[in-house]
């Protein structure tokens, strides 16, 4: 009866740790390939030359890229924990509530015009993405800001403007 004991015992312990060791490796697995997938997305952010920014729902920077630091002239160390208004010209500070407030209702902002500012108080034309940043569970607890640099756009547009009306003022006077 004592060998039958050990021998069901051997078996049973083999067993458990046959299945426990998949469930292990698999779990390890599953883990692993989730780090490699979020590794992946980090340096598709970091690498961005648009300024990728997040922030919580009370208007404070979470986190910013290296297209951020760029763009902004602020180090990342610098920004971050600051009001988003830093960003912002004074004259849109409300822009930042209003924003907010579409976030907060779970909807984004597609390609909108404003102005933002640098670190040496220069604005600059830009057009930005403002997006909502959920938790696991669904929850809005974020935005996240995709913003891109469009001043020499506004530029171009300005002189060919100018010029068309030049064109036309030669095309009337002949």
């Amino acid at each position: 009866n004592l060998t039958w004991l050990a021998l069901v015992s051997l078996l049973a312990t083999g067993f458990a740790w046959l299945i426990g060791s998949k469930f292990v490796i698999g779990y390890v697995k599953v883990r692993t390939e989730a780090e490699e997938a979020r590794a992946r997305l980090a340096a598709i952010v970091e690498s961005s030359e648009d300024a990728i920014i997040g922030m919580r729902l009370d208007g404070i920077v979470a986190s910013s890229n290296a297209g951020a630091e760029s763009m902004y002239g602020y180090r990342t160390h610098e920004i971050v924990g600051q009001p988003i208004e830093r960003l912002i010209p004074p004259e849109l500070h409300d822009e930042v509530g209003d924003l907010l407030e579409i976030v907060k209702l779970g909807r984004g902002i597609n390609r909108y015009e404003s102005k933002r500012m640098r670190k040496n108080g220069q604005t600059f034309d830009v057009s930005a993405s403002l997006s909502p940043v959920r938790d696991l569970a669904g929850k809005v607890v974020g935005a996240a800001t995709i913003t891109r640099d469009v001043t020499l756009l506004r530029k171009g547009e300005e002189q060919l403007l100018a010029y068309t009306d030049q064109l036309e003022n030669l095309n009337s006077l002949s």
